[in-house]
């Protein structure tokens, strides 16, 4: 359809053609909008793809767009968990990492990729941190985070879990902060 729509040449792809085929990992329509001359795509065309797992997309647009991947890349991987992405853009983007990574890992519950973060990485996470994984219900991650990054609890953890009807967070945080009690 979409060969015979650029054939008519009545039609022109617009930006939301490539982003919408790569947040939705069609690789081949990707190339196939480049190789048409319909390169252009937005900083969403990585987002979509970093937040949905598509590596060989992430790879393929730094390779052949090079649109810039700001801060964002990094962190919507680890929110969705896509360890494998969070990896490549350390190997290939340095400078793209903030604390929004570890902040956002922890409220979704992917221990792994906080763990690489922390092995790995030097931001850290901010207050968000905990906050987040106390109003998602992860204890394991509460419990993590408090190990590592202690200083960044504050009373809005307990009233995060409390708010939220997380009990076994409840319980735990007072026999090891004493903020929000």
């Amino acid at each position: 359809m979409l060969q015979w729509l650029h054939s008519t040449q009545l039609f022109k792809c617009t930006t939301a053609a490539m982003d919408g085929a790569t947040r939705n990992g069609h690789f081949g329509i990707v190339k196939w909008l480049h190789q048409t001359g319909d390169k252009s795509c937005s900083n969403g065309a990585v987002y979509g793809a970093a937040s949905n797992g598509h590596l060989e997309i992430v790879k393929w647009l730094y390779k052949h767009i090079r649109i810039d991947f700001y801060l964002y890349g990094p962190a919507i991987a680890a929110e969705n968990g896509h360890l494998s992405i969070v990896q490549w853009f350390h190997e290939n983007w340095l400078q793209t990492f903030s604390t929004h990574a570890m902040d956002v890992a922890a409220e979704s519950g992917h221990m792994e990729v906080l763990t690489w973060l922390h092995e790995n990485r030097s931001e850290g996470c901010t207050e968000d941190g905990p906050y987040y994984a106390a109003k998602s219900g992860y204890l394991n991650i509460v419990q993590w985070l408090y190990e590592h990054y202690s200083s960044k609890f504050t009373y809005y953890v307990m009233d995060a879990a409390a708010r939220n009807g997380h009990l076994q967070i409840v319980r735990w945080l007072p026999d090891h902060r004493s903020e929000g009690l």
